[in-house]
């Protein structure tokens, strides 16, 4: 997994207060834009990750089966 995950995902930065209702409105509209794409790519990489452990069960499942099949100087 990239290193950059440890970090987490941030969250957007509060809208800065305005004099001007509308523009007060567009900031928060804007803040919730960004805050929707934050919780997207941490989504994201939650079925990353998850794609990623179950590629490895599934790997380390073979390998166990592959292990188990094996006799022990033929016999067993």
């Amino acid at each position: 997994m990239p290193s950059s995950w440890k970090d987490g995902v941030k969250h957007a930065p509060a809208p800065a207060q305005e004099s001007d209702p509308l523009a007060q409105l567009k900031a928060w509209v804007g803040f919730g834009m960004a805050e929707a794409a934050n919780v997207e790519a941490a989504n994201g990489r939650t079925v990353d990750a998850m794609g990623i452990m179950e590629r490895c069960e599934a790997r380390d499942a073979a390998a166990v089966r592959k292990v188990a099949r094996r006799k022990i100087l033929g016999l067993f």
